[in-house]
């Protein structure tokens, strides 16, 4: 009876006091909130230096200081196909000053790595798509004769399994891209992963692999060079920096269609006024013609959103991927 009590007179008041703490956590984020920014805010890149994805870092670092009179540093964490930065960016606190410019695999690590730390859809808060670009399978003029996509196939068809095609990692775009050519041509062919296209390239041009599913950017200066040749455009419609390359759909694959994209995510949690903030912010930016020149020169369309289409665009690039990942029984290495 004298525990019955004790509850019955003291639980009124314990949930009280819990109502009063939850109360009172509401001003301080709303406080936080506005305060923001007044400290240096870090935008982890979760590749090595120098690819688009670091563009669109340094991009949004440069112009995010000048509007938000604070610090912005560029954190390039590379690694395991960008896992390390990106598992880095979900355990930060969600305070507005940790952000992520991730690519791609955002829509592909959940369906590939079944132990994952991190849960792309439960811990981050997408805050804006920035722009997208296909990618241009390039063959290498070091020795290979194949000078089309039906000659690539007609000689995969002879050598099963002997054509070494490079990516920059498991799990990544360039990887996805080679499974959904090798199934739509009936193909097998080598996947030989990279840590990133700085390292494959070489090895490209040097004739140790043939092949390479590439960025446009980084491709275009080796295409133009006469290292590498161009056979095929993944994008829906061929590319302008490269007019004379046919899309795979218009050489009769059209379930060959990749488009890489690239957005900036924050912690799960963050409060949704730094959220909308940020995301005005990569609008304006990205919305200005000579950054949208800069990425058109590289490739990439510049396409923001709001948060919430990203989100819905993050679902339908995932459902895409993840039916590929299935059919290819795709593992990692």
């Amino acid at each position: 009876m004298r525990i019955a009590g004790w509850i019955k007179f003291h639980l009124p008041l314990f949930g009280l006091s819990l109502l009063l703490l939850v109360a009172s956590a509401w001003p301080a984020r709303a406080q936080q909130a506005a305060s923001w920014p007044h400290e240096t805010i870090r935008i982890i890149v979760p590749y090595a230096p120098g690819g688009l994805t670091d563009v669109v870092g340094r991009t949004l670092s440069v112009e995010l200081a000048k509007s938000l009179h604070v610090a912005v540093v560029v954190e390039n964490k590379a690694g395991a196909s960008s896992l390390i930065g990106t598992e880095y960016v979900a355990k930060a606190r969600p305070d507005g000053y940790t952000l992520l410019v991730g690519a791609g695999p955002m829509a592909i690590a959940e369906y590939l790595y079944p132990k994952l730390a991190y849960n792309p859809g439960r811990d981050f808060v997408p805050i804006s798509l920035i722009a997208q670009n296909g990618l241009v399978l390039i063959a290498t003029n070091s020795g290979f004769e194949p000078n089309s996509v039906a000659a690539v196939v007609a000689l995969a068809k002879m050598k099963p399994g002997a054509i070494g095609v490079a990516s920059f990692g498991n799990g990544t775009l360039s990887h996805m891209a080679l499974e959904k050519f090798s199934f739509e041509a009936g193909v097998a062919l080598m996947h030989v992963p990279y840590k990133g296209t700085a390292q494959a390239m070489p090895d490209v041009i040097g004739g140790q692999v043939p092949l390479m599913f590439d960025n446009i950017a980084t491709a275009l200066p080796q295409i133009q060079s006469g290292k590498v040749r161009a056979l095929a455009y993944t994008g829906a419609a061929r590319s302008p920096l490269l007019p004379l390359v046919p899309t795979f759909h218009e050489l009769g694959f059209p379930g060959v269609e990749a488009t890489n994209f690239y957005g900036v995510f924050a912690p799960a949690g963050t409060s949704p006024a730094v959220v909308s903030r940020l995301n005005e912010e990569v609008a304006r930016i990205f919305g200005k013609t000579e950054v949208r020149q800069l990425f058109l020169s590289a490739g990439a369309e510049v396409l923001t959103s709001t948060p919430e289409a990203f989100a819905k665009f993050l679902k339908v690039q995932g459902n895409q991927w993840a039916a590929v990942i299935r059919a290819r029984g795709i593992k990692p290495d």
